[in-house]
C-alpha cells in the first residue's frame, strides 16, 4: 500500500478573498435555519395542548418565548456560523427541548422585606398582592420565616421541569440545507 502526503500553500490574498465571498452565502444560510426553526415553533393558548414528543414545542408566546430567543451570528472568522437559542432561561429551555432531559429548578430567593417598605396583602382569596403599604416587624418577621421553612421544605420536593425530546433546530437544518443544495450543480 502507497501513502501519498502533499502539502499546499495559498497565497494569503486568495485565501482571504475566499472568506470574504463565504459571508454572504453564510449569512443568508444561518438565517434561513434561524425563520425555519422559528417557523416550525407554534403558539398556544394557556388551555392549549402541548406538542407531542418528537414534534417542534409550542410556546406560550410573549417577551421571553422560545421562538423569540432563537438567533444567529458569523464568528470573527466568518467562517463558522451559529444558530440556535440565546444564551439565558429560555436558551436553556430550548436546550432541553431539543435533546431533551430535566432542568432542575433554582431555589427561590427569599423577599428583602424590610420595615417601612411596602409589603404583601393577602386578599380575600388567599393570593398575595403587593401593595404600597408600611410593614411592620412582626410581618417581616414572619415572613422572613415563612421564606425560610419553604425554601428547606418545599424547595426539596421541586424536582424541576422534564422535557421529552423535541427538536426544532436539527430539523430546520435539514430542511433548508437539503434546499440550499438543490441550487448548486455538481459538475464532474
Amino acid at each position: 500500500m502507497a501513502v501519498v502526503r502533499v502539502k499546499t500553500k495559498m497565497n494569503p490574498e486568495v485565501a482571504q478573498r475566499i472568506r470574504e465571498a463565504m459571508r454572504d452565502p453564510m449569512r443568508q444560510a444561518a438565517s434561513s435555519i434561524a425563520r425555519a426553526a422559528k417557523a416550525s415553533i407554534k403558539k398556544r393558548s394557556i388551555s392549549g395542548a402541548r406538542s407531542l414528543p418528537g414534534r417542534p414545542p409550542t410556546t406560550l408566546g410573549g417577551r421571553h418565548s422560545l421562538k423569540k430567543s432563537i438567533v444567529y451570528s458569523l464568528t470573527t472568522t466568518k467562517e463558522e456560523a451559529v444558530v440556535g437559542p440565546a444564551h439565558g432561561g429560555t436558551g436553556l429551555t430550548g436546550h432541553y427541548h431539543e435533546f431533551g432531559g430535566s432542568q432542575a429548578r433554582k431555589p427561590s430567593a427569599p423577599r428583602k422585606l424590610r420595615v417601612g417598605k411596602p409589603g404583601p396583602v393577602f386578599n380575600s382569596d388567599g393570593a398575595i398582592i403587593w401593595r404600597k403599604i408600611r410593614t411592620r416587624k412582626e410581618m417581616v418577621a414572619s415572613q422572613r420565616a415563612l421564606d425560610e421553612y419553604t425554601m428547606l421544605n418545599v424547595g426539596r420536593e421541586a424536582k424541576g421541569n422534564v422535557y421529552p425530546q423535541r427538536p426544532f433546530m436539527a430539523p430546520a437544518f435539514v430542511d433548508v440545507m437539503s434546499r440550499q443544495y438543490k441550487n448548486f450543480k455538481i459538475r464532474a
